[in-house]
């Protein structure tokens, strides 16, 4: 089973405080790098609230939730394999994906208005870059998203990082998602599975995973339902 959470940073601004507490001296130090404000706070919220939803779905106490990052950057629970996460965020939305025995990564993206041809150019294959400009203009915008989000996913699945070149394997350039080609050889693919979602209007989301989902469950996260776990998940004395 894979479990999409999505949510607002700005319904969670009063809960902060409460969040930090949950997060360790590594995570506190790496917060307050942030020059700005209100990427100190997206992060306390998202993190804090990740580590609650993972304390949740494998029984422990918060405070057993140990988050290390991997070779390439992938996050994982120390001491805990069978449930992966990812997370993603992008303006005021943020998105937790959990499975349970999955490889997983998720991405999403706010629509602007950026160069995305020269973008699309540069990372792109050239069959995703050519079948981008074959379209008219009002479908091309649309269309780099879906494919962005999608390769975005998928790095972040495989755990291979940027560095592996995101022009370096094909998905697909239609409405339905898909890893059609990987370029380097011996590389396995044909298990990964990738499906589009929408946290909200104007944004655009994927979700990689290295087999087919039975079941997609897509929540929002809500004040009430933190509220709910965080008795659930703190220390038992």
């Amino acid at each position: 089973m894979v479990i999409l959470w999505k949510a607002k940073f700005k319904k969670f601004h009063n809960f902060q405080k409460l969040l930090e507490k949950f997060l360790s001296k590594e995570e506190i130090v790496r917060a307050f790098r942030y020059k700005f404000n209100y990427l100190r706070s997206n992060y306390i919220i998202a993190r804090g609230i990740l580590k609650i939803l993972l304390a949740f779905y494998t029984n422990c106490d918060i405070s057993n939730i140990n988050i290390k990052n991997g070779k390439n950057g992938k996050p994982y629970i120390d001491h805990i394999s069978n449930i992966k996460f990812n997370i993603s965020h992008s303006s005021e939305w943020f998105v937790i994906g959990i499975g349970y025995n999955y490889e997983l990564g998720v991405d999403i993206e706010k629509e602007t208005y950026k160069n995305y041809l020269s973008l699309a150019h540069f990372f792109f294959t050239k069959e995703e870059y050519f079948h981008l400009l074959d379209l008219p203009f009002k479908k091309q915008r649309k269309l780099f998203f879906q494919i962005w989000v999608q390769k975005e996913a998928f790095v972040k699945a495989e755990g291979v990082g940027l560095q592996f070149g995101l022009n370096q394997f094909l998905v697909s350039c239609n409405n339905k998602p898909g890893l059609l080609k990987i370029y380097k050889k011996k590389f396995p693919y044909s298990q990964w599975k990738l499906y589009f979602f929408s946290p909200e209007k104007f944004y655009f989301g994927a979700i990689a995973v290295n087999k087919k989902i039975s079941k997609l469950s897509y929540y929002s996260i809500i004040e009430n339902i933190i509220n709910k776990l965080i008795p659930i998940v703190l220390p038992k004395n």
